[in-house]
Formats: C-alpha cells, structure tokens, sequence
C-alpha cells in the first residue's frame, strides 16, 4: 500500500482499485490486482485528526494574506514538472489577490523554484514558501489553503487526503499511471469528482473558477463536508472489511483452482452489504467465506 506502481515481478499481489488502476492498464501490471470497492488508499483522519479541529492556526500565523484566494500544494517539489508550473502561475496571475502557497520541500529547490516563478512573471508577493509545517497542526493548517493544487506526474496522496479531510477542493488531473490516479480513486470514493481534470487547460478552469467565485468555493466547500460525513474515503472500518473480504475471495480462488497465477480479486461494495459489516472469517482451512455470524 506504501508504493503506488507495479513492481516489476518482486510481488505477487498488487492492492488497488478500478480508479487507480481501470481494466485497460492491467497489462502493465505483472501482479494479480485485488480491487478494492472504493479507494485502496487507507487513512484514520477520522480517530488521528477529529474535527472539529481542536486549533487552527491563522493566516498570518504562517505569513499568508488575510484577504485572497489561498491556491496550496502541501507535497515535495520533485513532483512539479515545469508544465504543470506554467499552469499554476497563470492560475494565480489571473486570480485577483490570489496566492501560491508551497512547502519548503526541500529546501534545496527553493533557489530554483524562485527563479523560475520570476522566469514566469509570478511575482514574491504572490508566492509564500513555508517550512514543513509543525506535526500537531499539520493538517488543520492545511484547511487554510482556499484550492489545493494536485500535482500531476505523481498525486499527493497523504498530503491529498488531509486537503480533502479539510474541507478544501482539490484539483487533480489522472494521467495512466497508478501513482498519477490517487487524487481520482479519493475523488470517486468521496463522491465528489466535479474538480478532476481532463487537460491541463481543463485544470486551469477549473482551479481559476473556484478562485474567482466565493459563492462557487462555498457551494464546493459545503459539498465536501457533506461527503466527509457520509462517504467510504474516510470510513476506516469500511474499508478494513473490505481487505479483508479481499483476502478471504483470494484464498477461496486458491481453494477452486488451486493457483494464484490468473488471480485478479473484485471486492465489490454490494459483497460487504451481503456479508455484513460485522461478519466473522471462519477457519480457512474450509477454504470458505459463505457462512455468516450467527
């Protein structure tokens, strides 16, 4: 679950979905998938991070404007690929009073980063660069951005998760690959896909358009809640029952034919309706899942 691709013949058995890795990609992939019914990335926000949050820092706290539109991204910064760059300079030179805010991650790239928003007519005062925020606040912190910005050649995964736990929209544009689809399989499991992109000039629009909307970012930012509370993404339990419902279909497979070679497991939402969300494994030497808690 730590490494979001294909391991080239080391492993078995890959964890995923079918937002994360559709049916037609199968084939580059040289472990048996086990699809997952919802999201195959896993989170605990709702027992590490309750909300309401017990504080939020404030905008000055960490040196953001007190009025504008805050534009975020949370994650490294080997992820920006200058395209993508391009793409969000012009989101904020277009949005009045708007912000770029970014991590010093790492700090080494700063220099960098610095000069090519310049190449790029994004002026110091448009940019805040801060350092690795502090642990207890982190994700609280987080909700200050107005829009998170998804990176594209490889999505924020833990950091898309605590963005969307905040209540705050995020951007993502899926590309083929597993690592490029996480903001995708968080969107279709929250029930909220209205913000992913098809193009980069899709992604602009839409990032440009909650910016310069309050009312939209509100409209987005009440939706979001709703979904918090009632979708799978951030319902722990759920989704432990459906790995292990996950297991079980795979041992019972094992049982049937007595290989794993052409194993490729669907857990499907309606499985663990029919099962129960308190069903009990029987042994597995029985090689069974059909029984039910009496």
């Amino acid at each position: 679950l730590g490494y979001p691709s294909t391991s080239g013949g080391l492993d078995d058995v890959l964890v995923s979905d079918r937002i994360s890795t559709p049916p037609e990609t199968r084939h580059l992939y040289t472990e048996r998938i086990v699809m997952l019914p919802h999201s195959y990335f896993v989170n605990d926000h709702r027992q590490l991070y309750p909300r309401p949050f017990a504080h939020v820092p404030t905008r000055k706290e960490h040196g953001l404007r007190e009025r504008g539109v805050i534009y975020g991204n949370f994650g490294q910064l080997y992820k920006v690929e200058p395209k993508l760059f391009d793409v969000w300079t012009k989101i904020v030179v277009a949005t009045p009073n708007a912000t770029l805010w970014l991590l010093k991650f790492p700090k080494e790239a700063v220099t960098r980063l610095l000069q090519q928003a310049s190449a790029r007519g994004l002026g110091t005062d448009q940019m805040v660069l801060s350092s690795l925020l502090p642990i207890d606040t982190h994700v609280a912190s987080k909700g200050l951005c107005d829009v998170a910005l998804d990176t594209a050649m490889f999505n924020g995964h833990t950091t898309g998760a605590d963005t969307l736990w905040t209540g705050s929209p995020l951007v993502s544009m899926p590309g083929l690959q597993m690592r490029s689809r996480a903001g995708a399989s968080m969107a279709f499991a929250l029930g909220v896909t209205t913000f992913l992109a098809r193009s980069l000039d899709d992604y602009q629009q839409i990032a440009q358009h909650l910016g310069r909307s309050r009312r939209h970012l509100q409209r987005a930012r009440r939706r979001l809640e709703t979904a918090i509370n009632t979708s799978p993404l951030f319902d722990t339990a759920l989704w432990a029952k459906g790995f292990e419902r996950s297991w079980f279909q795979m041992w019972d497979t094992f049982v049937a034919t007595g290989s794993v070679d052409s194993m490729h497991v669907l857990t499907s939402d309606d499985a663990l309706h029919l099962y129960g969300l308190d069903w009990e494994s029987p042994s597995l030497m029985q090689g069974t899942t059909s029984r039910r808690r009496a």
